[in-house]
């Protein structure tokens, strides 16, 4: 299903969507800056589909308090600045493409249960000094993509991996 230019940020909102059900199969979401101003958010606790593929300008923010699983095609993300923040629970496999923003496609301080990708773009986890975000599977980094870590003057924010992490790319503190 297609994300058809809402005036809500609603994921959970059928309205939202063509056709207007909320998807459980894949959802392409590709939506430019000045139609939404806000990123997609979830209004339900639970959200359970197969894929979120994010094409256009804006991305996805799962809050604390929230759970997204995405069991087949995981969390896709390409191609533009888009601003995805995982501060709840994001279950799935996540792959980040070609962007030109170096330094922010993918944050937040929640827990990303499954494998991050990243081929270009940024990850930039936390949102404060001693904040991080987690990724229970492995992580791998490409040349042509980067890690940003923020240094405040009481700590820096961290990327915990719990598997295997294959780094290369630009580093940025």
């Amino acid at each position: 299903q297609t994300w058809a230019l809402p005036n809500s940020p609603d994921f959970n909102a059928a309205s939202n969507w063509d056709p207007p059900v909320v998807p459980t199969g894949k959802a392409t979401i590709s939506i430019a800056r000045a139609t939404l101003l806000a990123p997609v958010i979830f209004s339900v606790p639970t959200t359970t589909l197969a894929t979120i593929n994010v094409t256009g300008n804006k991305g996805i923010f799962v809050n604390d308090d929230q759970s997204v699983s995405v069991l087949s095609g995981g969390l896709t993300i390409c191609c533009q600045d888009v601003e995805n923040t995982i501060n709840g629970v994001l279950i799935g496999n996540v792959s980040l493409g070609a962007s030109s923003n170096i330094r922010y496609n993918l944050g937040g301080h929640g827990t990303i249960k499954g494998n991050i990708v990243q081929q270009g773009g940024g990850v930039t986890p936390g949102d404060r000094a001693g904040s991080a975000l987690t990724v229970m599977g492995t992580y791998t980094k490409t040349p042509n993509s980067t890690l940003a870590i923020t240094v405040y003057s009481d700590g820096a924010t961290c990327l915990n991996i719990h598997g295997t992490a294959t780094l290369d790319g630009r580093f940025l503190l």
